[in-house]
């Protein structure tokens, strides 16, 4: 439950800071913000996990003879999960390129737990996968109410916005890929840890760092020289900002640390709901961004600094929305909460 939590909180944050940085730091290319992350993401995953290693109880040459023992079938399994979490990031960078609302990325990914629950229930009905009796009238209701109030969101917040391009394609992609790796990740945890008879948070530490080594998959597209050029062009800008990123790359690799041990303790759709909160803290966060720029504009001031680092004031721009707007969205988040909620 715990490790579900946190893996909330840092989604919550690292959702905020992309937004923030896909245009200002990355030059709205999400070619480059997936190599950072993913190369980031793996290097700071893999020396995550070596530390808990050292930290638990097991000796870490068991943990590093397990992972080698348990590669087949389940560390490949794991591997492939970690290269589709990648492709949902990379997703999830269009997504923003394409000038879509943090709010509404926010929510669809708190939407994720109906697409989990939906995909479970027709995979035990056909006898694909175990599953208890899940269906309820409340359930099914919750599926309804979380489904409107993500269409009337993405309707609030896209009326207002002519630069925003059709960002939905990729978003249903994003959503496809995401609840096929957590539905892997929570079976091939689960199966593995009833056939080799060990606890689920060992299996879970142990098969972590296939996990990452599958999420380096995402830095491919650097392997294109279009990609490498426009990063070498960027590259000054990406240095400026060396601090901030190396922070939201910690971030950014604990909300998939956190959710695979979560997923190693609970079931795939309560990680999903849990994880799914987020969106609250992302509209709280829009909201006093948008204030902060007005403040800024008030006092008529061109940069801020965060970290010891000078960003411009325009890079706050994005999250400026009208009152009335930023109303309607914050009714339409509580709504899709509620609909989250009714799973419980």
């Amino acid at each position: 439950m715990i490790a579900a939590i946190l893996s909330s909180l840092c989604l919550a944050i690292m959702v905020i800071l992309d937004q923030l940085m896909m245009k200002d730091t990355y030059d709205n290319s999400p070619a480059q913000a997936i190599i950072v992350s993913s190369v980031g993401g793996a290097m700071f995953g893999l020396a995550s996990t070596f530390t808990w290693w050292t930290l638990d109880s097991n000796s870490f040459g068991q943990y590093g003879t397990h992972t080698i023992q348990w590669l087949y079938p389940y560390g490949l399994l794991v591997a492939l999960a970690g290269v589709l979490s990648s492709q949902v990031l990379h997703q999830y960078f269009i997504c923003f390129s394409k000038n879509a609302d943090g709010n509404v990325i926010a929510s669809w990914l708190a939407a994720t737990p109906v697409f989990v629950y939906v995909t479970v229930l027709v995979l035990g009905a056909l006898d694909l996968i175990a599953t208890d009796n899940l269906y309820s009238y409340k359930t099914i209701i919750g599926v309804l109410v979380t489904c409107l109030g993500l269409y009337l969101l993405e309707k609030v917040s896209t009326a207002g916005n002519p630069k925003t391009t059709n960002y939905r394609p990729n978003l249903v992609m994003f959503l496809v890929l995401s609840v096929i790796y957590i539905i892997l990740i929570d079976w091939t945890l689960q199966s593995g840890s009833q056939t080799l008879e060990v606890q689920p948070e060992i299996i879970t530490l142990t098969l972590l760092p296939w996990f990452w080594v599958g999420f380096l998959y995402g830095a491919r597209t650097a392997l294109e020289k279009k990609h490498r050029d426009a990063f070498k062009i960027n590259w000054p800008t990406v240095r400026r900002f060396l601090l901030p990123i190396l922070i939201l790359e910690i971030i950014g690799m604990y909300v998939f640390f956190f959710e695979f041990i979560g997923l190693g303790e609970l079931d795939s759709v309560t990680v999903a709901l849990i994880t799914g909160l987020h969106a609250v803290g992302v509209w709280i966060a829009s909201v006093g961004l948008g204030l902060y720029h007005k403040r800024l504009d008030q006092n008529k001031r061109s940069t801020f600094s965060v970290c010891g680092v000078t960003v411009e004031q325009s890079a706050l721009r994005q999250f400026v929305s009208p009152a009335t707007v930023r109303y309607k969205q914050a009714g339409c988040v509580l709504i899709v909460a509620t609909g989250i909620m009714l799973f419980f």
